[in-house]
């Protein structure tokens, strides 16, 4: 079944955000052209491309860029890395205080299971928590997230305000994904908040490693929600980086693109150009007026990912 995504900026004026008595301010989101763009698994996503932080004409990007090491790597057998008792203690007290913040007490956190020995866990009737190194996961029904994530109430959930103030948000930027089916109905939504920064660099930071992700399917009784908070404290070293004007002048060739205006790129980290480590990326969206739209008022893009750095200098 061919499917489609839907991004949908949040016009939010005014929230109140408190976990047992906290409270903090939301930045407004405006809405913009909305966009099409193909990605590397061939959906084709409808969105507000404006609402990018996107690398702009007059940036001045450094030559050099951080390379972080992933000190916690996971592949598809498990953690690539030892499992002692001061990460088992590190989890568990990762999510004691998830815990608190949303004012429980009298939990019961278990060391691990001996098929995920990465993660600790605290489960009730509604609710299973798992907290791993840079982690806390919740799968659950209840507080009314699913209500709140279908009205588009999220930042006003309880369960949301004590992942914001876990992670030490102040001034949390929303974004939200919806993907439809052929028949027009939403069967993902699909929400990211981070911390609002003018920043571009800044905002590439935490939209790889600090932020709050929701996710519902329609056809289920519970929602996921996952704080990630990775650990980039450990610099492997700062590698000079393939021009941002090189690599715009690379998809420009690469795709005919005759005027510049036509392309526009973010920076992200990826963990899976370099097992171990975060690399630099470029994303650009390179518009593409061949493909027909599937809504009117939008414009066409393909993605183009592009790593900064040779991979093996």
């Amino acid at each position: 079944m061919k499917k489609y995504a839907i991004f949908a900026a949040l016009m939010l004026t005014t929230i109140f955000l408190a976990s047992c008595s906290a409270k903090l301010p939301v930045s407004q989101v405006t809405e913009h052209q909305p966009y099409f763009a193909r990605g590397d698994d061939s959906d084709i996503f409808v969105g507000d491309i404006t609402n990018l932080s996107f690398i702009s004409d007059e940036a001045n990007l450094p030559t050099l860029f951080p390379i972080y090491i992933d000190k916690f790597t996971v592949g598809q057998g498990g953690p690539l890395f030892d499992i002692d008792q001061p990460m088992v203690d590190l989890m568990k007290e990762n999510l004691s205080r998830f815990l608190e913040i949303l004012c429980l007490s009298g939990y019961n956190i278990e060391q691990y299971e001996p098929e995920i020995s990465y993660k600790v866990f605290y489960n009730t009737e509604e609710m299973d928590i798992s907290a791993g190194i840079s982690d806390v996961s919740i799968l659950t029904s209840g507080y009314e997230i699913i209500d709140d994530i279908v009205n588009g109430n999220l930042l006003e959930n309880t369960l949301t305000q004590a992942a914001i103030e876990y992670m030490n948000i102040e001034n949390p930027h929303i974004t939200s994904v919806m993907q439809y089916d052929e028949g027009g109905d939403i069967y993902k939504y699909l929400y990211t908040i981070t911390e609002a920064s003018d920043d571009f660099f800044e905002n590439a930071l935490n939209n790889s490693f600090s932020f709050v992700e929701v996710i519902y399917y329609s056809d289920s009784t519970r929602a996921s929600l996952k704080i990630i908070n990775i650990d980039t404290s450990e610099l492997y070293s700062n590698k000079l980086i393939l021009p941002y004007e090189a690599a715009q002048e690379y998809v420009q060739d690469a795709y005919k693109v005759t005027d510049v205006s036509q392309v526009s790129a973010e920076i992200y980290y990826s963990s899976s150009v370099a097992e171990g480590y975060f690399i630099p990326c470029y994303k650009f969206y390179i518009e593409d007026s061949s493909i027909p739209n599937v809504t009117e008022n939008a414009i066409t893009y393909d993605v183009v990912h592009i790593p900064m750095i040779a991979i093996g200098d």
